[in-house]
């Protein structure tokens, strides 16, 4: 198995078939499937159905059985916390184990999140891994978000529609959405390196053949309520609440809004909003980096101060990212705005592209780059907060 970060570029890339980025995105992102035979050599599960079994009993793990058939109803849904005697009273067949966000809990799986590096890393939501013995599925249906599906191990058998389904029709009284009509106009079965991309509301319908393992990328597709709805409570955040409307008209008509209160409120209201490039991009990067669960993180040495991190930082070799901490940045004339977990800091261009452009930084490089004070400091409660090891 031949894994290798992948960079933007003009070169075909045998993750996409041989396509290049550039023919990717505008062929098939977010328009059709694309089915890639062999998208990684020789490609073998970095985990175990045994092991991601034990992984799903951990605290913090997000988790979920689907049984088809055979359990207390159709379709019956179990959730995390999950006990492991749950496992020895599954059925033969028809049912699927789906564990999320992976790569946050393993680091190690970040060696297929960074397969996509050609898409922005805050794009990407989450690595799910889902085991199945024969018959296993979750049933026909649609996601919201574009998903890269790698087969990991054994065989499963994927139907897939061509056409986005705008108009839901789901099976009534079950705790997981199944279409109730599916048509399909692809009917391909993939094995071990084989990899299918979908958009959002493409219908596909999964079918393991035998003992079968599916790595899940999913990458965010925000719905424009989603931004509207949080840039609307950023903006909230930052009003003035002490501020009361009292304006007072003298009209002859006692239930008349005159034009001037309706002038009054427009001001209010447009004072208030001062939609400007600074208030976007401070919101999105906040929210852009802003863990989707609180994932508790641990540090791996607590410095009392930058002097003693940097004197660390002279005798260490890699430094590594928390997989489930989010770096982003916006570049601006003189700085950058950098965002770590929902937060936002004022730092040099350098340092931010050295913080979030690489998985594992060199310790040498990253202390020749943090050069002001509070990039230090900044640095310093990465460390002790987990973020940085």
């Amino acid at each position: 198995m031949r894994l290798s970060r992948q960079k933007t570029s003009k070169l075909p890339l045998q993750l996409l078939g041989n396509l290049t980025t550039e023919q990717f995105f505008n062929e098939y992102w977010q328009k059709k499937p694309l089915l890639i035979r062999n998208a990684i050599d020789d490609f073998e599960s970095l985990i175990t159905a045994d092991e991601l079994a034990g992984l799903s009993l951990e605290d913090q793990v997000q988790a979920r059985i689907i049984i088809e058939k055979d359990g207390d109803s159709p379709w019956q849904v179990l959730y995390s916390p999950l006990d492991e005697s749950v496992f020895s009273e599954m059925p033969e067949t028809h049912w699927t184990l789906l564990v999320s966000d992976v790569e946050k809990h393993l680091p190690e799986f970040t060696r297929i999140t960074d397969q996509f590096r050609f898409i922005p890393d805050w794009r990407i939501d989450d690595l799910m891994i889902s085991y199945a013995p024969e018959g296993g599925s979750v049933g026909p249906h649609i996601d919201q978000y574009d998903v890269f599906l790698l087969q990991a191990h054994g065989q499963r058998r994927w139907q897939i529609g061509s056409n986005p389904v705008l108009d839901e029709d789901y099976i009534d009284g079950l705790e997981i959405r199944v279409l109730k009509e599916f048509i399909h106009d692809h009917d391909w079965i993939l094995n071990p390196g084989d990899m299918l991309y979908l958009p959002p509301r493409i219908a596909h319908h999964g079918v393991a053949l035998n003992d079968c393992m599916t790595y899940s990328v999913g990458f965010r597709a925000n719905s424009h309520n989603e931004l509207v709805s949080s840039f609307t409570e950023h903006l909230l955040s930052h009003s003035d609440n002490h501020q009361r409307y009292n304006a007072i008209d003298f009209q002859q008509h006692p239930g008349e809004i005159t034009a001037e209160t309706l002038q009054q409120l427009k001001k209010i209201l447009l004072s208030n909003l001062q939609i400007d490039n600074n208030h976007i991009e401070n919101w999105f990067g906040q929210f852009i980096t802003e863990q989707k669960f609180e994932l508790e993180t641990f540090p791996e040495h607590v410095f009392s101060d930058s002097s003693q991190l940097i004197s660390y930082l002279s005798t260490a070799q890699l430094i590594n990212k928390h997989p489930a901490i989010r770096f982003a940045f916006i570049n601006h004339p003189t700085n950058a705005s950098l965002f770590i977990n929902g937060k936002q800091y004022s730092v040099t261009t350098a340092f931010a592209e050295l913080i979030c452009d690489q998985r594992q930084i060199d310790s040498q490089q990253l202390t020749v780059t943090a050069l002001t004070e509070s990039e230090k400091t900044l640095l310093l409660d990465c460390f002790n907060q987990g973020y940085l090891y």
